[in-house]
């Protein structure tokens, strides 16, 4: 079709740029936050791992649970990697 009318682009308004603007904001703020999360877990494994390799300053009941907890979560995750899919 060779002569069809072109549309006019429609502008977008000052509300939806705004509206674009924030959730992109949010978005950025949700991703620094769980790389802050992560960072922080992974910084008190290493504590727990030197404490439990020194008989003097042994984990809490808490800890060594937590310790157990992730090494099941990343076992499970390994497994669900390896499983065929459907």
């Amino acid at each position: 079709v060779r002569n069809r009318k072109k549309r006019k682009k429609k502008k977008r308004t000052r509300k939806s740029l705004r509206k674009k603007r924030r959730v992109l904001q949010i978005r950025r703020r949700n991703r620094k936050e769980k790389s802050l999360r992560r960072r922080k877990v992974r910084r008190k494994m290493i504590k727990a791992e030197k404490r439990r390799r020194n008989p003097k300053r042994a984990l809490n009941r808490r800890e060594m649970r937590a310790i157990k907890r992730r090494r099941r979560d990343r076992m499970v995750k390994e497994r669900r990697k390896m499983a065929p899919r459907e």
